[in-house]
């Protein structure tokens, strides 16, 4: 795939056209399990302690704070009016009118499922599949990236969303129940090639990185669908004061029959990746220190989220955090490298012609003609839009033949960049062999 696509680029160099500077765009991603949002177990979680429509104002408060582009949750109930409800009356209100969600999906027959809500100005649901059925369905949704370069190699990039919410408890067969759900889906990915830019993300309700189920994701035998936690907090969070700026559960420390109590002590939910994401190889990479458990300041070990004070977030949410969910929402960001579609790759002065040889496999050489002297000013910038190389050249009336050694850039795309004081003159994409 990844040889396609450079071949599909270098096509497209070859074609006389209007390109584009590389650039980021900033994507957030957020996993949060609603507390049996429409669903009312009789006897525990009525609608008495579990109105839909006081959650409605406190998931309000949260998206509005948050404000995912992607956004996975847990505890929902099987009944589309509520996986409707949220589309229409927290995401898509205030003149936001983009947000789509995934198709419900419920082969476990639980009467808690997953759901996938996105932003469709900046993604398309490309497909979606369930990787477990076992106790409740694991479902994996593939997104695509809306691109520029849709238009300009009829390729983008790609995103998969692993959803799960593993089974609860702490005994042995919860234990094996986990392990199972989570075997199942690695088994899934393997066995369908399924690998690049993926999350593995939800309720995992595992106490340790040693138990099986969370072994079964960081060290599946096949190492190139292994994920890995971007905070690197592996260890055992249970009542452990050394990962209270990671505990997601219990936001509450009383206990209203339907919210769990306790106060905060367990890390049960989580966003992990691949490494693709984590080291940035595929076009998608983690924004360093961007992951937070929402309201999380590290100081509320064994305490609810809001006692004697947190000023982690406002006010208002602080109380939608308490009041929407035993569990804390996890975030993290993502840069997507992208073009954005503004500047032309020729920016041209009467007054000067500049070529250069491309492809590059040893040496780029730049031919300037020119009407006077000048200083240029150049630069080679990365797929990331990161600058990688700048130095100052001096030109002479007539021609003047510059060389940069590209011997220590790896094969790839780049972006050339030719300025003076007053103009950009070139910008050109260039293919390093």
């Amino acid at each position: 795939m990844k040889n396609k696509k450079l071949a599909l680029k270098m096509l497209s160099l070859l074609i006389v056209m209007n390109l584009n500077i590389f650039a980021q765009d900033t994507l957030r991603v957020m996993t949060y399990n609603l507390l049996n949002y429409g669903n009312f177990p009789p006897g525990y979680c009525d609608i008495s302690v579990n109105n839909p429509t006081d959650k409605d104002e406190y998931l309000r408060t949260i998206i509005d704070y948050t404000k995912p582009d992607i956004f996975v949750v847990n505890e929902i109930g099987d009944n589309a009016t509520y996986h409707d409800r949220i589309l229409d009356s927290i995401l898509n209100i205030n003149g936001i009118s983009s947000f789509q969600r995934a198709n419900i999906t419920n082969i476990a027959y639980s009467y808690i499922i997953n759901q996938l809500y996105y932003n469709s100005d900046k993604l398309t649901l490309h497909s979606q599949e369930i990787v477990n059925t076992y106790i409740r369905d694991i479902n994996l949704y593939r997104l695509y990236y809306n691109s520029p370069e849709l238009a300009l190699y009829n390729d983008t990039v790609f995103l998969n969303c692993i959803v799960c919410h593993l089974k609860s408890g702490s005994n042995s067969s919860d234990e094996s129940s986990r392990a199972t759900m989570t075997i199942n889906a690695m088994n899934y990915l393997n066995n369908n090639n399924i690998a690049g830019n993926c999350f593995f993300m939800g309720d995992f309700n595992v106490k340790n990185s040693s138990e099986q189920a969370f072994q079964n994701l960081i060290n599946y035998p096949n190492p190139s669908i292994r994920f890995y936690d971007p905070v690197n907090q592996i260890g055992t969070w249970y009542n452990n004061s050394s990962f209270a700026a990671f505990h997601t559960q219990s936001s509450n420390y009383y206990s209203n029959g339907c919210a769990s109590g306790g106060g905060l002590d367990d890390r049960f939910d989580f966003i992990l990746a691949s490494d693709e994401i984590i080291y940035g190889t595929d076009d998608v990479q983690y924004v360093n220190n961007s992951y937070w458990a929402v309201g999380q300041d590290g100081s509320h070990f064994n305490s609810s989220v809001e006692y004697q004070g947190n000023n982690s977030v406002p006010s208002t949410v602080l109380n939608s955090l308490l009041e929407m969910s035993d569990h804390l929402p996890v975030i993290l960001d993502i840069e997507i490298a992208q073009i954005p579609v503004s500047v032309k790759e020729n920016i041209s002065d009467e007054s000067i012609c500049i070529n250069l040889n491309n492809p590059v496999k040893e040496q780029l050489k730049i031919n300037i003609q020119a009407i006077e002297k000048q200083s240029l000013t150049l630069e080679i910038i990365s797929h990331y839009g990161q600058l990688l190389f700048s130095q100052k050249i001096y030109i002479h009336e007539g021609k003047t033949d510059f060389t940069l050694a590209m011997n220590k850039f790896s094969s790839g795309l780049y972006i050339l960049k030719i300025s003076n004081e007053t103009s950009i003159l070139k910008v050109q994409k260039i293919i390093k062999l």
